[in-house]
Formats: structure tokens, sequence, C-alpha cells
């Protein structure tokens, strides 16, 4: 399993990547939860990534900007599904475990939302 603290070094490798098992170090952005699938955006030094997790029983507990380890594999997303807005948006991140690190408090505000 490789760890990887730094989002930076996936923009470079992330082909080498795929498929592979990897352990991210991370904020959560957002949290879009769906009937059977959470989608988590993950940031680390100001660039993000999309996670998918389908394990619902760790979205209980999750709220924007908790600190969390996870587990999973990077995978090329379908050309229809690229997002060329994100420097990471040929790629996603399929969660197998979540670890929360810590969890944030409620925010005074919202942190990701444009005035």
């Amino acid at each position: 399993m490789i760890l990887i603290k730094d989002f930076k070094l996936l923009i470079n490798s992330q082909v080498n990547l795929c498929g592979k098992q990897l352990s991210l170090v991370c904020w959560i952005y957002c949290i879009r939860i769906h009937k059977n699938i959470t989608f988590l955006t993950l940031r680390n030094n100001g660039i993000l990534l999309q996670g998918i997790l389908r394990d619902l029983t760790y979205v209980e507990n999750l709220k924007k900007e908790s600190y969390v380890q996870l587990i999973g594999s990077l995978n090329l997303r379908d050309s229809r599904n690229i997002n060329n807005e994100q420097q990471l948006g040929n790629v996603e991140f399929e969660i197998q475990s979540l670890h929360l690190i810590n969890k944030s408090n409620d925010l005074p505000f919202e942190i990701n939302k444009a005035h």
C-alpha cells in the first residue's frame, strides 16, 4: 500500500497509481449522499479529488472539514465523467475503508460556498 499525504504527488503519478491500493490522508470538502452511494470531494493541499463511498455506515459520522485517512484505489473515470475543471478530474478514488482522524465541529459559516 502506498501512503499519499499530499495530493500534489497524485498529479504527475495518477495514471501509474491507477488500480493500486493507496492510503490517502485528507479533509472532507463536500458530501453528496445518493440512494446507495456517497460522493465525497476530498481536499489536500488545495487539490480536490472525487471519492466514491459505497458503505453508508461511514457517512453518519462525517462532516465537512473532517480529517480522515482513506484506503482504496485510484481509478480512471469514463470519458463522459471527466471533470476538466479539476487537476485530478480524470480519476476518482474508490474508498474501501475510512478512518475518522478528527471530526470537525459545526462551522459557523459555509466554508466552501461562493459568496
